[in-house]
């Protein structure tokens, strides 16, 4: 899979955990960022995470925003997309893990909402909150999900949710002039990224949760999902 974009420039990897949360993504995934040293990184995560009723909101979104922090300023990926996480339906068939769809997407739209307003607030050059369309009213959702009600179907959720994914790359990506090459470093010319040392990626985390935790608190409205 290269998203239709010209093979002989850009590479596209696709890496994914089944039944992965953000803490097997921050053991497992950050690793991966370190051996490939991607330019861009799109991220579909969360949505394992909203599914446990241990997990607040709050916690799914400090969560994501350590990931995008970590991959922005301890592994130096230039450009990092939160995709929104998506709602789910009722399955059709009977599943291992089954959550109320109701509750699951009213937390869903909490904190789609509340990413979108943080990285706007923030203004973090190198990370920005991708929404997907053509996933929300009821009638697109039947016809994108397979009827667990969790995973998109090939003949109609993949190739859309593909072509948003293409979409946000092609934004994320460097602007050129004609006639110039996006070409820079590649990865073996890249300088490897210096890890931080424990006190001070403790200290990153805590502000990172004591950000969080001031922009929840002030009750930011949820907006409505196109």
């Amino acid at each position: 899979m290269n998203l239709g974009l010209d093979k002989s420039r850009e590479k596209v990897l696709l890496r994914g955990y089944p039944g992965g949360n953000l803490e097997k993504i921050k053991k497992c995934g950050l690793d991966y960022v370190k051996l490939c040293k991607p330019e861009i990184i799109v991220l579909q995560i969360g949505s394992n995470d909203l599914c446990n009723s241990t997990n607040s909101v709050q916690d799914v979104a400090r969560g994501i925003i350590e990931v995008a922090i970590k991959l922005g300023f301890c592994l130096e990926v230039k450009k990092i997309v939160i995709c929104q996480i998506l709602h789910r339906l009722s399955p059709q068939k009977r599943i291992r893990y089954k959550v109320d769809i109701k509750w699951f997407n009213k937390r869903c739209d909490e904190l789609n909402s509340f990413l979108s307003h943080y990285f706007r607030e923030n203004r973090m050059d190198n990370v920005s909150f991708w929404k997907d369309s053509g996933f929300w009213s009821e009638r697109s959702k039947q016809l994108a999900f397979c009827n667990d009600g969790v995973h998109l179907n090939i003949n109609t959720g993949y190739p859309k949710y593909n072509n948003g994914i293409r979409a946000a790359v092609k934004v994320a990506m460097p602007k050129t002039k004609p006639g110039q090459s996006r070409k820079g470093k590649n990865k073996d010319q890249r300088e490897s990224p210096s890890p931080l040392s424990p006190e001070v990626e403790e200290a990153l985390i805590a502000r990172i949760t004591e950000s969080v935790i001031q922009s929840m608190n002030r009750n930011q409205p949820v907006e409505e999902i196109p």
